[in-house]
């Protein structure tokens, strides 16, 4: 069965678009193992924890904050880290980073670091005054990996909060990754674990390993029976197929992976 396998990935090695491929994918992992960007990331989660409009509360009940009533209250947290290689200074940002969850006459209540990665990195969370309808997020430096997990409550909807800023050596501003999910409990169950599993990809991959087998298997039998391989076969058409099946399922997980860094790992 090896004899075979290293037969046909040889006869595969010798294809052109093959080599061309594996170039392409060395030449690649080269450019991520020596490219030194800079790069400012962020995330976000946002759900409304009280709403009169959804008769969250009995009619006729009153919700304070700070002695202020308030007709609604959604909380938005917001994960931002440096995403690159380079060291993001607090004296890099020219234009403050401002994010803006209300619209109107909504406000912003409150604003906090849950999590910072490093104490020394001193992020910090403003409610802009007087109009306090955007939070100021401020930094000493930020190296690579580092960052922080904001928190923000306010009277507006829960909905996807906008990021502004201008960071000397980024061009194209903070770059967004889309809406974060809360991190699982250490106690999940298996029927938890299994049922947020990316099972698609696994079984992309899975049957891209099965199309492979399956080519192995008869190529060997062929063998055995001491006849010619058929053309069907040799042409190696079910192997490029099994690959092509986990190159895609890999590729999903890829995307699909967790984009934050682990120090900033949290449930809201």
């Amino acid at each position: 069965m090896l004899e075979v396998f290293l037969e046909q990935l040889a006869d595969l090695m010798s294809r052109g678009w093959v080599s061309i491929l594996i170039g392409g994918l060395i030449a690649w992992v080269a450019y991520l193992k020596t490219r030194n960007r800079k790069q400012l990331s962020w995330g976000f989660g946002c759900d409304e924890l009280l709403g009169l409009d959804k008769a969250a509360i009995p009619s006729g009940l009153e919700v304070r904050f700070d002695d202020t009533p308030i007709p609604r209250l959604s909380r938005t947290v917001i994960f931002i880290w440096n995403s690159a290689e380079q060291t993001i200074r607090g004296d890099d940002v020219v234009e403050p980073i401002r994010v803006s969850v209300c619209q109107g006459k909504d406000r912003v209540l409150r604003a906090s670091a849950l999590r910072v990665s490093r104490d020394v990195c001193n992020v910090s969370a403003e409610v802009s005054a007087p109009d306090r309808n955007e939070v100021l997020v401020k930094f000493s430096y930020l190296d690579r990996r580092d960052g922080a997990v904001i928190e923000i409550l306010h009277t507006g909807e829960a909905h996807a909060p906008t990021i502004l800023g201008t960071i000397i050596g980024i061009p194209g501003g903070l770059s967004r990754v889309g809406s974060i999910s809360a991190t699982p409990p250490a106690n999940e169950g298996i029927f938890e674990r299994v049922t947020r599993l990316r099972l698609p990809y696994y079984l992309t991959m899975l049957a891209g390993l099965a199309f492979i087998a399956v080519e192995l298997y008869l190529s060997w039998q062929w063998r055995q029976s001491g006849l010619d391989v058929p053309r069907k076969i040799a042409g190696n058409g079910t192997m490029i197929i099994g690959i092509v099946y986990l190159v895609i399922g890999a590729l999903g997980l890829f995307f699909k992976r967790r984009r934050q860094p682990k120090s900033l790992l949290i449930r809201w």
